[in-house]
């Protein structure tokens, strides 16, 4: 997991490449996948107007071209390439039958097959974590006061509760769900948004789901996986989903086939050492005669096999790393692991929160403002479905930062509103000259180009295409190389 750079004329080259081609770029991200399967997965096909396939294509290029919203799409170039309302996407988006989950599966299936395992240096693993979807709207359904880890504060909205999947070399969202954490501020909230669904609906399970806790939800999510084929080597987990009850269930899972792994607190829980009950802190002290060293990762640690209460023998590595005081805990039930292929395991986690960043910044996870829960569903899935394309093209094409790639999508879509605006300039140019020169009925193409205003009109033309050019240029020499040296870009 090497962290490379690129270069300036690597940035260059590769914006250039598929800078002015939106059409083939799209068209060989659709190649990857079969969007038929996609829309049968949903669960849901319609009697009349668009078809599911059309609005579901529709709905994934608007995420991936960073529209914005469904009027957005429809002010913008890109409308001129569907035949329906906007109205027709927003029911869509808004159906409580379209079964969202089984169609991020089915996408995940389809990348999955077409790549393979792709370094079987590194085991695969499915990663479980949470993070937190800020709202402004407090009549949004189902939207609470919830805790956010990064500030410490409470904030309006929800938590997101993920599954990635990490085949070796690139990490995809599976799974998600919204949660709620407490009501307590929204009580008096009036005209909230409230909807009838149909109760075997996928509309009305997502909706139940929102009170089940976050353990539980982890483990449907983990079981779901499973049975569909996504059998990991190693389950991932930050401390706060460390648990008896979560190390148990992934135990369980394909008959003992898959291992846990996850940071453990320094906290009160007790843990059997030699006939001895003992805190994690106090475990540390007894075994302070056993520290080693480890030069890769300038740490000194501990290891230690011992009894989970309520579940048998697991491995504990307490360590603490140059520079820090601070001592941590990782605990696996893999009794193979040695400290360093524990460490290198867990910092595949790092992907999720890498996967929750480009999301957020790159696709606007967060920015879907609708009162319908399902709509809000529906934003979660494509901008996830997005993004397991955009990683998917990165693994093939060799970007090294997902930054880059979405600056060039986002320099594509710019490129045509420009041309947009450049064909009614032109158009409302011809109308009005020939108006001025006597009526269209009357004026030549040769009268029109001998004239004055067409003169003024190609300075203007040229003004703008000039304009544009540099602007694209000083992207590629600015933007682009802060993005690739670490900065996520900012959606436009």
């Amino acid at each position: 997991m090497e962290n490379l750079n690129l270069g300036v004329w690597e940035i260059k080259g590769i914006c250039e490449k598929h800078g002015a081609d939106t059409d083939s770029l799209w068209n060989g991200l659709l190649r990857r996948i079969k969007l038929p399967k996609l829309a049968k997965a949903a669960g849901f096909e319609k009697r009349s107007g668009a078809a599911t396939v059309v609005l579901l294509e529709t709905a994934l290029a608007a995420k991936l071209f960073v529209i914005g919203s469904v009027l957005g799409f429809f002010a913008k170039a890109l409308a001129g390439a569907v035949d329906f309302e906007q109205t027709a996407l927003y029911r869509f988006l808004q159906n409580d039958l379209l079964n969202w989950r089984a169609v991020l599966f089915e996408l995940g299936r389809q990348l999955r097959t077409a790549t393979g395992k792709a370094d079987e240096s590194l085991p695969t693993a499915l990663i479980i974590d949470d993070t937190t979807i800020e709202k402004a709207g407090r009549r949004i359904e189902g939207v609470s006061t919830v805790h956010d880890h990064t500030t410490g504060g409470f904030v309006l909205g929800f938590k997101l509760v993920a599954l990635a999947w990490f085949d070796g070399i690139a990490c995809r969202f599976l799974d998600s769900a919204p949660v709620k954490e407490t009501t307590t501020s929204l009580r008096k909230v009036k005209r909230k948004f409230r909807k009838n669904r149909a109760g075997d609906s996928a509309g009305a399970k997502r909706k139940a789901e929102m009170a089940v806790d976050k353990i539980s939800l982890a483990i449907a999510m983990l079981k779901r996986a499973v049975s569909k084929g996504f059998v990991p080597e190693y389950v991932l987990t930050d401390s706060w989903f460390t648990c008896l009850k979560l190390v148990k269930a992934v135990r369980a899972l394909a008959k003992g086939a898959v291992h846990f792994l996850g940071m453990a607190k320094l906290g009160s829980r007790k843990y059997g050492w030699k006939g001895q009950s003992l805190t994690l802190a106090k475990l540390r002290k007894a075994n302070m005669a056993e520290v080693r060293r480890c030069r890769r990762f300038k740490s000194r640690y501990i290891q230690i096999d011992c009894d989970l209460p309520g579940f048998g023998v697991v491995r504990i590595f307490i360590s603490r790393y140059a520079g820090s005081k601070k001592w941590v805990a990782l605990l696996t039930t893999d009794l193979s692991l040695t400290y360093v292929k524990a460490v290198e395991t867990y910092m595949i986690r790092w992907n999720i929160e890498i996967g929750f960043k480009e999301t957020k910044q790159l696709l606007g996870l967060e920015k879907c403002q609708a009162r319908d829960l399902d709509s809000q569903i529906a934003h979660f899935t494509l901008v996830f479905m997005a993004h397991a394309l955009l990683v998917d093209l990165k693994v093939r094409e060799e970007y090294r930062s997902l930054g880059i790639l979405f600056e060039a999508l986002g320099g594509q879509r710019r490129a045509a509103l420009v041309t947009e605006r450049i064909i009614a300039a032109f158009e409302e140019f011809l109308r009005a000259a020939a108006e001025s020169m006597g009526g269209v009925d009357k004026v030549t193409v040769g009268e029109l180009l001998d004239s004055e205003m067409f003169d003024v009109f190609k300075k203007i033309l040229l003004g703008t295409l000039t304009d544009y050019q540099q602007n694209w240029n000083q992207f590629q020499m600015t933007d682009g190389v802060d993005d690739v040296n670490g900065e996520a870009a900012t959606a436009a």
